[in-house]
């Protein structure tokens, strides 16, 4: 087949009623049907991720308040330290 320079890539829309124009619009929009696709994709990877961090974030909350709860009954239940026991040291000269 040999190359022609002066031949276009597209057919006339005026000779075939313009399929240039719909191929044109058709391919564009699959591109952004294509993009929004990606787009919607990578958003709910970012929505997955924002809830596992608040999750996490709602445990390590959770473990705090379950510290200061343990503090509290502590001191509430009067619980003394242990006295430690006094020893009797000989020191020979």
């Amino acid at each position: 087949m040999p190359y022609k320079s002066n031949r276009a890539v597209y057919s006339r829309p005026s000779t075939y009623g313009g399929s240039k124009d719909n191929y044109m619009k058709a391919f564009l929009l699959t591109n952004e049907l294509n993009r929004l696709e990606h787009e919607k994709k990578m958003a709910v990877t970012k929505i997955t991720n924002l809830e596992n961090r608040i999750e996490d974030v709602r445990k390590e909350i959770e473990a705090i308040n379950a510290l200061f709860r343990d503090a509290n009954n502590m001191i509430q239940n009067d619980i003394e330290p242990a006295i430690p026991k006094k020893r009797h040291v000989t020191i020979e000269y």
